[in-house]
């Protein structure tokens, strides 16, 4: 039987299912042990940009995290998960809380009409990427940048995605120079070989962009981004 905790973030509090799923790596506890400190550059960002006239669009959404959190200070979060364990129990977080402005869907943002994906060691652990080979794992529902920015009135997309950011940024850069929402994006650079060239791309792509900041919520230049892992707030 799966236990329900209540967890605080920043004087935000609600329920979760502090599930099985989550515990198969030995002595890691998210909910009870991780979350209360967990990205707090991402929540100073969540806490300026979101508005409870504005929607909220977080694709990779995980088991509810920043999506549950956002609910409370936005009119509507879309959250967008395909790992179907993760979805499982982000439905179940969603449910234990009675939250109605959460549309939540069992998808990958993609512009690939079908996304296959791959879990890093198992379904449910965070780090679930997109890939366009239909062996590295199961098919599931793709939707494109496009059609879930059509859905809201946004103050802010957030992005983390394992590393599939690059791919989904070069096939809808028009579509978010047009739109000009705020973007916080997750860079996943050191998966990948060739990361250096994909970072030096993406850098390109979004050099429409009037500012950008880094995790301290420094202004930094595109130039500055560097290939570690990093989240980055752009500004059009």
């Amino acid at each position: 039987m799966q236990k329900e905790i209540i967890v605080n973030k920043n004087n935000i509090s609600f329920k979760v299912e502090d599930s099985k799923e989550l515990h198969q790596d030995v002595g890691y506890n998210f909910w009870s042990e991780k979350y209360s400190s967990w990205e707090n550059s991402t929540f100073q960002v969540l806490d300026k940009y979101l508005s409870k006239d504005k929607d909220y669009l977080d694709i990779g959404s995980w088991v509810g995290p920043t999506a549950i959190y956002a609910s409370f200070l936005s009119r509507r979060v879309f959250a967008v998960e395909p790992d179907p364990t993760a979805y499982k129990i982000l439905q179940k977080n969603i449910s234990l809380n009675s939250i109605t402005n959460i549309i939540h869907f069992n998808a990958a943002a993609s512009n690939l009409q079908t996304a296959y994906l791959k879990p890093n060691r198992f379904f449910g652990d965070s780090m679930t990427r997109v890939s366009e080979n239909a062996s590295s794992g199961i098919a599931v529902k793709a939707m494109g940048l496009d059609e879930l920015i059509s859905l809201g009135d946004f103050s802010l997309i957030k992005i983390d995605i394992e590393g599939h950011e690059f791919q989904l940024i070069k096939e809808y850069i028009k579509v978010l120079n047009q739109a000009k929402i705020p973007l916080f994006l997750s860079l996943h650079t050191p998966f990948f070989n060739n990361g250096e060239s994909l970072l030096k791309e993406l850098t390109q792509n979004l050099a429409n962009t009037k500012q950008v900041f880094d995790e301290q919520g420094r202004k930094i230049s595109l130039e500055q981004i560097d290939s570690s892992f990093g989240s980055y707030l752009f500004l059009w």
